[in-house]
């Protein structure tokens, strides 16, 4: 388990002030308490009045290249097997973004940080699920940024028996490339003075991510091979 201390970096909605821990069949809440002087408060268990051992400091999330980018640190971590990192649109159905393996034991401070490829437009919700080697978990506080894709990059079908083609809206040219489910490159080309791009993906069914770069910028769009 992490000993959790946040500073709040960024705004948060009001039913992101506790944090519930969970797991093997137990389950309380535990009440945060904060301020905007980064000062810094042990988070107490309502029925026990106990410090959990937790030490989560700036936990952040950022618009970077057209993704959002999570960022977190801790100063102290007790069997910490790994985080989770968590995403909604509407801060009760979430999604699974990526996860992180934690360092187990450590009392010294140690950076993490995830990338959420596929953000909704508009408001996002982000959430860190840490969970110990014996299964116990608990979740953050949330973080919220509001996405707006600065990419309008389409792919279709998608679906695709094979065939592909790829609109770069106003861009005329980019770097496309293929990865499959393991992250294997699979297929690459680089397209100049035209805004589109058609391709046969000659891989097995299953999940493809493309990604397409330009001017600096990347976009990655999951594809789904029939």
């Amino acid at each position: 388990m992490i000993k959790l201390i946040l500073i709040l970096l960024l705004p948060i909605i009001n039913y992101g002030q506790s944090i519930y821990n969970g797991g093997g069949g137990s389950g309380y809440m535990v009440d945060c308490v904060g301020d905007v002087n980064d000062h810094l408060y042990p988070w107490w268990t309502s029925g026990i009045g106990v410090p959990l051992p937790v030490e989560l400091i700036n936990f952040k999330v950022e618009i970077k290249n057209d993704m959002v980018a999570i960022y977190w640190q801790t100063v102290s971590e007790v069997e910490n097997d790994f985080f989770t990192i968590e995403s909604s649109i509407d801060g009760v159905d979430w999604r699974f973004v990526e996860q992180v393996n934690g360092v187990g034991n450590s009392t010294e401070l140690v950076s993490y940080s995830g990338l959420d490829r596929f953000p909704n437009q508009g408001v996002n919700y982000y959430r860190l699920k840490q969970t110990d080697y014996d299964g116990h978990f608990q979740y953050s506080e949330l973080r919220t940024v509001n996405f707006i894709s600065i990419l309008d990059f389409t792919i279709h079908p998608n679906p695709s028996k094979g065939l592909v083609s790829i609109n770069f809206g106003d861009f005329k040219s980019a770097l496309v490339k293929v990865r499959n489910i393991q992250g294997q490159l699979v297929h690459i080309d680089e397209v100049k003075d035209s805004s589109s791009y058609t391709f046969l993906l000659q891989e097995k069914a299953g999940i493809y991510f493309v990604e397409i770069n330009t001017d600096n910028l990347t976009k990655v769009i999951k594809l789904i091979k029939e």
